[in-house]
């Protein structure tokens, strides 16, 4: 994120903006609460304070872990690109790095032009890095987090990370992929180096439960039948029960709730199954 603290201070502003119309809409001072004015100002206020609320929390955040990585705390590595190196990073397009993930979108950052005389610093952080700062969040993790780190050979070469984040609408989220890349001159490639084997082995790190079911198969299994086997059994005695005019709500709890843990069970097997590692 560009200008961290810039926007935390205007979602603040954006904030109290929100909260002083939705002040107005329900202490009358705009009318009676089904007039147009205060209808209006209640949905405006609404609006501003859903949007404001959530850049008060990310730049927030953002802000505060730009301010850390500056004043030196948790930094993995930390170098300085010349112009001329920054101007050739300016010129390097997503077709040129040889990347090749599943839906990767593009590339995360977009350098500015800068002076002749001048430099750009770059911070590696443990869980994230500011370049000409802009912070980005490298929280490892898998669909949204970074997902792999390593070395590009552009002109010049770059430290690529993979970060993954999620999208979609209507209940459907999806995985897209941005590369993060930031420029190595000649003089910092040790520096560079030290960072990407943080970055790859915080994400060969990354567990998650379909990872944890084909380290330990058996475990797996006996997890696997130890909670079907009774969702199974409460799903058969419901509806046994059901079928013989049990009186009272038994019968029908015990039917949906087995029949609902057997579904989820079954689905959620069929999902550890399938994953694999990309």
């Amino acid at each position: 994120m560009r200008h961290a603290r810039r926007k935390f201070m205007l979602a603040i502003v954006g904030l109290c903006l929100a909260i002083l119309l939705l002040w107005a809409t329900f202490s009358g001072a705009l009318g009676s609460d089904d007039g147009m004015p205060a209808m209006a100002a209640g949905v405006a206020g609404l609006l501003i304070f859903g949007v404001a609320g959530y850049f008060v929390v990310a730049a927030g955040i953002a802000a505060r872990a730009a301010a850390r990585l500056e004043a030196g705390t948790d930094v993995i590595a930390r170098w300085r690109v010349p112009s001329p190196t920054w101007q050739r990073f300016r010129d390097i397009r997503l077709e040129e790095t040889g990347v090749r993930v599943p839906k990767l979108k593009g590339l995360l950052f977009a350098p500015r032009a800068v002076a002749g005389n001048e430099t750009v610093e770059i911070v590696c952080g443990a869980r994230g890095a500011l370049i000409d700062g802009c912070y980005f969040s490298l929280a490892p993790g898998r669909g949204a987090g970074m997902e792999q780190a390593g070395l590009v050979l552009t002109d010049p070469p770059c430290v690529a990370i993979i970060v993954g984040m999620l999208a979609g609408a209507h209940g459907s989220p999806r995985t897209t992929r941005w590369l993060l890349l930031l420029p190595i001159p000649p003089e910092a490639r040790n520096e560079a180096n030290r960072a990407i084997r943080h970055y790859a082995s915080a994400a060969d790190s990354v567990r998650d439960i379909g990872d944890l079911a084909h380290a330990y198969p058996r475990r797996a299994r006996i997890l696997f039948w130890a909670l079907l086997i009774p969702a199974v059994v409460a799903a058969i005695t419901g509806v046994a029960l059901e079928a013989n005019d049990y009186p009272g709500a038994l019968p029908a709890w015990l039917g949906i709730t087995g029949i609902m843990s057997t579904l989820g069970i079954l689905l959620i097997a069929a999902a550890v199954r399938f994953s694999r590692r990309r």
